[in-house]
């Protein structure tokens, strides 16, 4: 549930968002959001608390990509020469964003008229140069990953976007499939102009069971498993400063996120939210609607303690271990927890039995 007053309370948070004219104004908006909900987001419903928050921090991007280039045309380097969208990856693009996420993010753009093409690109980088400075100074770091749109990797034409994924299809190497999965996640958040494609992965490619990439995806969808011991019990970390914690995006959200990925891809299920595909199982009839309802909780609760972990706000940016300390957790917690994590383990098990053995 999400009363009247909270909900009034979100939108003029969006509002003020919306209203923005600078970066300076921008990074003031967030600090106070955060200080405004450290003491309220329990009291919402999980998945209300993570919608808003979702909105809220698309409409910071999207206002922080209009000052970028808004910024280069004062520079004297023009608008957006062609149309293109910017474009979410990761939790972003799954719209499962948390108080201390970082971006994960790219530009794709039309392709330019013939001998125009290096020029174009410079811009493009430069936009993404800028956007990536300016998430950082309102208080998102670039992800250590590099998937960000300053990378040329992550700031190409549509055509060279798709292109790739073909070549990461024929050649599904570790780092291939990893970039694949990325893609999966994509979601366009902001467009600029009309653009003449539409984001979509090739589903069809490698949606089957083929024997050649599918040993590649189940690889990578279970690499991270869950924080479960063989004799039932969580699995702390045991060693350095974060010794005596449980890794909750690691060790619980991101395996269970990845299984229901995988599932929906074995569907042909295109969206790009875990709650989307949740729902897209649900109507594809292929898993009982027990299961997918046990699943589901389990996910729900992994991301309500995403925004209990360790954080810290340092050097301009709001960061997160991804742990939550075990003396931190009540009785309840832990047996709460450790209930989800076996939901969890045991949906990895299943992966590996139905689909990784292509049965």
């Amino acid at each position: 549930m999400c009363t009247r007053e909270r909900r009034e309370g979100w939108e003029r948070w969006l509002q003020q968002v919306q209203n923005s004219t600078d970066l300076q104004q921008l990074s003031r908006i967030r600090k106070q959001f955060h200080e405004d909900l450290s003491g309220e987001q329990r009291a919402v419903e999980t998945l209300v608390e993570v919608e808003w928050i979702n909105r809220i921090y698309d409409a910071m991007i999207e206002q922080t990509v209009k000052l970028s280039y808004g910024q280069l045309n004062e520079q004297g380097k023009g608008w957006p020469p062609v149309p293109f969208q910017f474009v979410l990856y990761g939790s972003g693009g799954r719209q499962e964003l948390t108080l201390w996420s970082d971006q994960d993010n790219g530009i794709v753009y039309e392709t330019p008229p013939n001998g125009q093409e290096e020029e174009v690109q410079a811009y493009f980088l430069q936009l993404g140069e800028a956007v990536v400075a300016g998430l950082h100074e309102i208080g998102f770091p670039p992800c250590d990953g590099k998937v960000v749109s300053s990378e040329p990797m992550w700031c190409t034409t549509y055509a060279q976007w798709a292109d790739r994924m073909d070549a990461w299809i024929a050649d599904p190497n570790w780092e291939h499939i990893r970039y694949l999965l990325i893609c999966l996640d994509a979601r366009p958040l902001f467009t600029y102009g009309k653009v003449s494609f539409q984001l979509q992965l090739p589903l069809d490619a490698y949606r089957h069971y083929d024997v050649t990439v599918l040993p590649h995806l189940v690889a990578n969808t279970l690499k991270h498993k869950m924080v479960l011991n063989i004799f039932g019990g969580l699995i702390p970390e045991p060693y350095g400063e974060d010794a005596g914690t449980i890794d909750i995006k690691y060790g619980c959200y991101i395996p269970i996120v990845n299984a229901i990925r995988l599932l929906a891809v074995a569907e042909g299920i295109a969206e790009s939210s875990t709650r989307q595909r949740f729902w897209k199982l649900r109507t594809s009839g292929t898993y009982p609607v027990v299961e997918l309802k046990k699943w589901e909780e389990a996910w729900i609760y992994f991301l309500e303690l995403r925004n209990q972990v360790h954080a810290q706000y340092e050097q301009g940016v709001f960061a997160a271990s991804g742990k939550l300390r075990v003396e931190r957790m009540t009785k309840e917690m832990k047996h709460t927890l450790k209930s989800h994590v076996r939901t969890g383990n045991a949906l990895q098990k299943m992966i590996r039995r139905k689909i990784g053995s292509g049965g």
